[in-house]
């Protein structure tokens, strides 16, 4: 969106109104927020007249994990709640990575710079392999996020 990366979820929850959608999503959100992986996290704003919540999530994205290595980014990104009767918006966003903290090969770059389309995927329609992992990994746990909202909203 405007050369940012966003990822974002619009699901319709036919029935529930904004105060119900808001309630749920709060405890997603802040479920999130406490996860194991969780490195000061925490609702940020929220606003229950208006139904919008915001959360600034810092966490630890684990690429690989064995007896001798572990390779991890300290992933930080915004979600962004939005209810109304029978939908809720959520947008994830501001996206950056602290990689290899306190090493001489660390970096601290944003999602724009290392897994949008434009940095990522070769001319040759593949992904590049120093951006592969960040990717790969990100989407993942977008996508696992976004099931967990999924099922928080659709649970009974």
């Amino acid at each position: 969106v405007d050369g940012n990366v966003v990822f974002s979820l619009n699901e319709e929850v036919t029935g529930m109104k904004a105060n119900e959608i808001y309630n749920r999503l709060y405890s997603a959100i802040s479920a999130i927020t406490t996860d194991a992986n969780q490195k000061n996290s925490r609702i940020a704003l929220v606003n229950k007249e208006k139904h919008v919540i915001a959360a600034k999530c810092i966490e630890w994205l684990v690429f690989s994990n064995s007896f001798m290595s572990l390779d991890r980014t300290e992933l930080t990104y915004t979600i962004i709640a939005e209810c109304d009767d029978n939908k809720a918006n959520v947008t994830i966003s501001r996206i950056n990575y602290n990689y290899e903290q306190g090493r001489v090969t660390g970096f601290k770059d944003s999602a724009e710079k290392l897994i949008s389309d434009k940095e990522s995927i070769n001319s040759k329609g593949k992904l590049n392999r120093l951006n592969a992992k960040f990717r790969i990994k990100t989407i993942d746990r977008m996508d696992e996020i976004f099931n967990n909202i999924k099922l928080a909203l659709n649970n009974k």
